[in-house]
């Protein structure tokens, strides 16, 4: 039962995210049966569990343990701090080296397999965006009070403070609520290694609503090996839609910003180099509108250049012009990920 007595030690020392306890986490539940339920904000939720187990887990330390779950296969189950970890413990060559996970997921939600071999789950999700006809009173407005829209993006530092206040006057766009297919969670690029640490092949395969971990052992694998399917939830990702949505649909924090960047990246050298991959993409508006696009694709379809012209405008300006304008959520959804 060396399992048990060291199933938070092993959590520790194999895993690279920070545990919590799980009867203190506010994202994961904890079934009978071992499985994991991870539960956004908005009620939505996705659950992991290992086919098999059966019987009640053991609660050591925060984490929950299952022994004898298949030939010698041990699971420890635990909240991270961002969503949830199963590390799959193989005792000996006699362990199958293919482990198969149940998957509760949402109604109409979607399984992608990534290019770094991660899944990501998506769903219908509820976001906001403007009325017929909004976005095109709101730009006539605005150049009413600019004149041409070059002033929007070239020449944001020759804005008067009175032609800001009559754009922050424009009645921002009316909205109404619509249903997209956005991420709501992802299962992180699966890992295992042996018990001299050496990292073993692994990959997860789909079949419907079954994730397989295939673990490639052979002949020269010291066991026991530990596996490890992680999941956790993309919490924050329509929040952040929905703030950019409503951003372009306004344009006084925009200018008023942008007005601010033109004048910092004269003397702060970060924020030189954000204002210049703002200027490569054409502008705050549209920098804007490509990272609401990145976040709802999760960079599917956006060129290598957009990507690196998008990275430095969070790495250089990111806190403060994401503050600024509203959307901190998106910046640190993006540091995340690029």
């Amino acid at each position: 039962m060396w399992i048990v007595d060291g199933a938070a030690e092993l959590a520790t020392v194999v895993a690279p995210q920070d545990g919590v306890v799980l009867d203190d986490s506010e994202l994961v539940n904890l079934s009978p049966d071992g499985g994991l339920m991870l539960e956004d904000k908005n009620g939505m939720s996705v659950g992991l569990s290992v086919q098999g187990a059966t019987t009640k887990p053991e609660i050591v330390d925060g984490a929950a343990v299952e022994t004898g779950v298949d030939t010698d296969l041990d699971v420890v189950s635990r909240a991270t701090s961002d969503g949830a970890q199963i590390l799959a413990v193989l005792g000996s060559k006699d362990a199958s080296n293919e482990i198969g996970f149940d998957l509760d997921l949402p109604e109409g939600a979607k399984l992608a397999t990534q290019t770094d071999g991660s899944i990501l789950i998506s769903a219908p999700t509820e976001t906001e965006v403007s009325l017929p006809g909004e976005d095109e009173r709101i730009e006539a407005a605005t150049l009413a009070i600019l004149g041409t829209s070059a002033a929007l993006d070239d020449e944001m530092d020759e804005l008067t403070d009175e032609q800001i206040e009559q754009l922050s006057a424009i009645p921002d766009a009316k909205t109404k609520p619509i249903i997209e297919t956005l991420p709501v969670a992802e299962i992180e690029t699966p890992w295992a290694v042996d018990a001299n640490g050496e990292p073993v092949e692994t990959r997860f395969e789909l079949d419907g609503n079954t994730l397989t971990q295939v673990i490639e052992t052979n002949n020269n694998t010291a066991f026991p090996v530990v596996a490890d399917p992680s999941a956790k939830t993309i919490k924050d990702i329509a929040v952040c839609i929905v703030q950019l949505g409503l951003l372009i649909a306004g344009p006084a924090k925009i200018v008023s910003v942008g007005k601010w960047l033109v004048s910092a990246a004269k003397n702060n050298k970060n924020m030189k180099k954000a204002k210049e991959a703002v200027d490569k993409m054409g502008g705050l508006k549209k920098t804007i509108t490509k990272i609401r696009d990145y976040e709802k694709n999760k960079g599917k379809n956006m060129s290598k250049e957009d990507k690196a012209r998008i990275d430095g405008f969070i790495r250089y300006g990111g806190n403060m012009i994401a503050e600024l304008l509203g959307i901190d959520t998106c910046a640190t959804l993006i540091k995340n990920v690029l």
